[in-house]
């Protein structure tokens, strides 16, 4: 009597694979969203460190100027910045938040520099988004300050704390840092794809090899079942494979008695 043929719904091949592409695919994913989210943060620290420290070079530059106010030196040191061409605008003010030079790139209008009049929490560090008809981009905020103990002038007395002179604003552009993301990500997105790639590969063929002697033992059950009491199923290396070639060779001993 020929055994029936039992209704096929997925290998064991098919779902391991399936285990394995979905346990590695996250894994990666996690990596990948960790290292994207990383560099992310370690670009922007970047940009903020070059705009904090042209900012407070900028501050330093600005305190005679801004203490005599002398606005044609203001305005000849900001536009000096902008040979940087980072460098979207560049503005001072005093200390009560008067204006006393700006400048922008060509094509960056002056309505758009944000009037923010003190620096706000701690990082003087910006993302200005509400721009129209500009990308998101970073302003930072310097104190011009002349420090306890200076004199700046020969008659001026020595001021016993620090004074407030105003405040230098720049604007740096974010273009660069943005497509650098995208370049990174694109990079990511490859080499994250090739990875999953080459692994679910030696995955698929670890998990033949390892399954190979299992579909070798079903195949001799067939035969069995078909009649043939004379071959035995091979010894392999595999403990519980093996276990059940050994049981399946002495039943088929047995009944070929």
């Amino acid at each position: 009597m020929r055994p029936a043929t039992p209704a096929r719904h997925s290998s064991l091949l098919t779902r391991a694979l399936a285990a394995n592409i979905a346990l590695v695919g996250i894994s990666v994913l996690c990596v990948a969203s960790l290292f994207l989210v990383t560099q992310r943060s370690a670009m922007q620290g970047q940009l903020e460190a070059r705009a904090g420290l042209l900012a407070e070079f900028l501050a330093s530059q600005s305190e005679l100027a801004m203490l005599v106010r002398n606005r044609p030196e203001l305005e000849r040191t900001a536009a000096a910045a902008l040979s940087s061409e980072d460098v979207l605008y560049v503005r001072m003010a005093d200390a009560s938040g008067s204006v006393l030079a700006q400048v922008a790139r060509q094509g960056f209008p002056l309505s758009d520099i944000p009037a923010r009049a003190k620096i706000h929490g701690p990082s003087p560090a910006a993302i200005i988004t509400h721009a129209e008809a500009q990308a998101a981009f970073l302003d930072v905020e310097k104190e011009v300050c002349t420090h306890a103990g200076a004199q700046m002038l020969d008659w001026e007395a020595t001021k016993p704390g620090d004074s407030n002179l105003g405040v230098v604003s720049v604007g740096f552009s974010m273009a660069k840092q943005r497509a650098l993301f995208i370049r990174t990500v694109l990079i990511g997105v490859t080499v994250a794809v090739m990875a999953l790639l080459l692994i679910l590969a030696l995955h698929y063929l670890q998990l033949r090899r390892l399954l190979k002697p299992l579909n070798d033992l079903v195949a001799f059950t067939r035969k069995v079942a078909a009649g043939d009491l004379k071959q035995r199923a091979p010894i392999v290396s595999i403990d519980e494979v093996s276990d059940l070639t050994l049981a399946f060779n002495c039943m088929v001993k047995e009944l070929d008695v």
